[in-house]
């Protein structure tokens, strides 16, 4: 669900309460105190009355409501949402230049944080993925301890801060944190033993991802 922290967040709330509003004025009006109450607290039902009883605007109010639907769908996937899309702040191209192996993707999603994620997978066995994450309006120092990977080291030359671990690079511009990090498809972060195993995946390959995302990055 979108939230307040972007423009577009504040634009689905405020379409949510706006037909809300229209929805509780046309309950009381045409249903009294009863429908008034049963549509301030139980969502559904409000839904059930703009679409089967509304008698004041129902086709402004539907057709805002199917917009908002629409919209938490598409940012849901991922299609929408953060400026700074991670699939083309670093690209398959660029992921295949900068690594040396053919890849499959991109394959959007969202991490448990809500964080828009771009993942690359190398079409040679064993499968490896590139995680690529926008971590917006935080900084190194902001995260907490399980955020951050465990050992980590300061990488130079990077952005404002910039940390590694082996597996996971982080890389800070500005409020928003880039992560560059070698994972096994749909899993968590590979240990540095695994990490280390796949040579093709060196910290100088993700550091030369980490400045295109750096040069593509709008603030």
């Amino acid at each position: 669900m979108p939230d307040f922290s972007s423009v577009l967040g504040l634009v689905w709330w405020g379409i949510l309460f706006v037909c809300w509003g229209v929805v509780l004025i046309d309950a009381i009006k045409n249903g009294g105190w009863l429908h008034f109450l049963l549509c301030l607290v139980i969502p559904f039902y409000a839904f059930y009355w703009a679409f089967f009883r509304q008698t004041m605007y129902r086709g402004p109010v539907v057709g805002l409501i199917g917009l908002n639907v629409i919209f938490t769908v598409v940012t849901a996937m991922g299609l929408v949402g953060t400026k700074n899309d991670p699939c083309k702040l670093v690209t398959k191209a660029d992921v295949e230049e900068a690594l040396g192996q053919t890849m499959e993707g991109p394959e959007r999603s969202t991490s448990p944080r809500g964080h828009p994620v771009c993942e690359y997978i190398t079409v040679a066995e064993p499968k490896m993925s590139l995680m690529v994450v926008v971590i917006e309006e935080s900084t190194l120092r902001s995260m907490s301890n399980e955020d951050l990977p465990s050992g980590s080291f300061k990488v130079d030359g990077l952005g404002d801060d910039a940390l590694s671990n082996g597996p996971a690079l982080l890389v800070q511009k500005g409020t928003t944190i880039f992560s560059l990090s070698w994972a096994k498809p749909g899993k968590s972060v590979v240990s540095r033993q695994e990490a280390s195993d796949a040579a093709y995946f060196t910290l100088e390959g993700r550091k030369k991802l980490a400045r295109l995302a750096l040069e593509r990055y709008k603030p």
